[in-house]
């Protein structure tokens, strides 16, 4: 991947993640999972701003990659979830935040081998905790609505 992809791929993983939480905040039941989703819109809100702010200074013009499937799976995924409504939609949601955050965590990893510009490396470097962290607190939730069943 080329600096370009891996900035277009960030900013289409926040996006995605602020589309599926802002619909969370609305049709979540658990104050749980709508706490949850209030972070994620904070958290990748500003990630995202740092992202472009970012690759403006470095002069990294994002380039989705090319047949990316990533963006057809997004968009069936929030077919699914805006198809769902109470604990089957905080569930769906939950599971889809674990599986979304551990591909964009595998994604920077990967990416911070790739990477060219130290700018990029320095987000990389800084965004990966803060993923880390939103996996494991929607893992320790998915765990926890698992219990409640």
């Amino acid at each position: 991947m080329s600096d370009g992809n891996i900035v277009a791929k960030l900013g289409w993983a926040d996006s995605m993640e602020i589309e599926q939480a802002t619909l969370a905040q609305k049709q979540g039941r658990s104050a749980e999972v709508k706490a949850f989703a209030k972070m994620m819109v904070t958290d990748h809100t500003k990630m995202m701003k740092e992202g472009k702010d970012m690759a403006a200074k470095a002069g990294i013009t994002p380039a989705p990659p090319a047949n990316d499937p990533d963006m057809a799976a997004a968009e069936a995924t929030m077919a699914a979830l805006r198809a769902a409504n109470g604990t089957a939609f905080d569930s769906l949601y939950i599971q889809t935040a674990v599986k979304d955050h551990t591909a964009v965590l595998a994604m920077i990893t990967a990416a911070m081998g790739m990477a060219q510009h130290s700018e990029l490396k320095a987000h990389l470097e800084k965004g990966r905790p803060i993923v880390q962290h939103h996996l494991d607190e929607a893992w320790a939730l998915q765990q926890k609505m698992a219990g409640a069943k």
